[in-house]
């Protein structure tokens, strides 16, 4: 029972950090409960965030890889190629809402390969336009970071 109590709190201290970012360091998730506290500590990973939660009371620590939040609105595939239809084969399956140019989705075939995944909603499916939409600056700025470093002296992520 006390493992699955470390876990759960583990897990809490996941939400917490999602919702309250500077939140890092020892922290007690319940003042009534003194066997509830943890630590959060969290590095940059490429482009994601390493955040580490380590149960003090307990022998139980868990990292997750986590990225930015999707921008509301934002497209699993935004395809901006003018009036050019988006070809898709294969087994592939895209799950979101899609912007593709006005020429629409071809299902096509690669060699011998017939599409045989799951068609798209038309509901889904949005104009695109020819360029594509600005970046988030977060992002942006992660990328620019990734491309001046000096990979000689990365750490790994986990020891």
């Amino acid at each position: 029972m006390f493992k699955k109590n470390c876990q759960a709190d583990i897990e809490s201290a996941f939400i917490l950090y999602e919702n309250y970012p500077d939140v890092v360091g020892e922290i007690r998730l319940y003042d009534s409960i003194p066997s509830s506290s943890v630590v959060i500590s969290h590095k940059m990973w490429g482009l994601y965030e390493a955040v580490s939660v380590t149960h003090t009371a307990g022998e139980t620590d868990k990292t997750n890889l986590m990225g930015l939040q999707s921008e509301p609105n934002s497209k699993t595939l935004y395809y901006a190629n003018g009036s050019t239809p988006l070809t898709i084969t294969g087994a592939t399956n895209l799950i979101g809402d899609v912007a593709i140019p006005s020429g629409g989705v071809i299902y096509g075939r690669s060699g011998a390969t017939f599409f045989s995944g799951a068609t798209i909603d038309k509901n889904r499916i949005t104009l695109s336009e020819n360029r594509l939409p600005a970046s988030h600056s977060d992002r942006e700025r992660e990328i620019n970071v990734l491309l001046e470093s000096d990979y000689s002296t990365a750490q790994p992520l986990i020891r």
